[in-house]
């Protein structure tokens, strides 16, 4: 079983990040070519909340993001930006979970960057 600072500390000993907040961290993740996505790991009491930013609300429109978005994941806006979130509890989660939520939400998000004729700016 784990718990909020074992998966904190995991996470902490096993990737290059920023601690950017109390139990929030940035990750950078090589995604395809020379591209890679920031991706932020929060952890909460329950849960590992991933967020990965693909563009600004001020350039791309909530209508966009949605007619674009072909995704499992759910999109939240955050900070001025649109970003995909997935939520993983951690009471019993293993550490190539938290491996795979990193990778595969930096790759859709990255897609979805890709998609909208964005820029690797996330």
């Amino acid at each position: 079983m784990a718990t909020q600072n074992d998966v904190f500390s995991y996470i902490q000993k096993n990737y290059r990040h920023e601690v950017t907040g109390a139990m929030t961290l940035k990750i950078e993740v090589p995604t395809d070519g020379l591209r890679s996505q920031m991706v932020y790991a929060a952890v909460t009491e329950h849960e590992l909340q991933v967020t990965s930013p693909f563009a600004w609300q001020s350039r791309v429109s909530a209508e966009k993001v949605f007619e674009t978005i072909d995704s499992m994941f759910g999109v939240v806006a955050i900070n001025g930006a649109w970003a995909l979130k997935h939520n993983v509890f951690i009471a019993d989660i293993d550490e190539s979970e938290i491996a795979k939520a990193f990778a595969v939400l930096a790759v859709h998000s990255d897609d979805l960057e890709k998609s909208l004729g964005l820029k690797d700016e996330f």
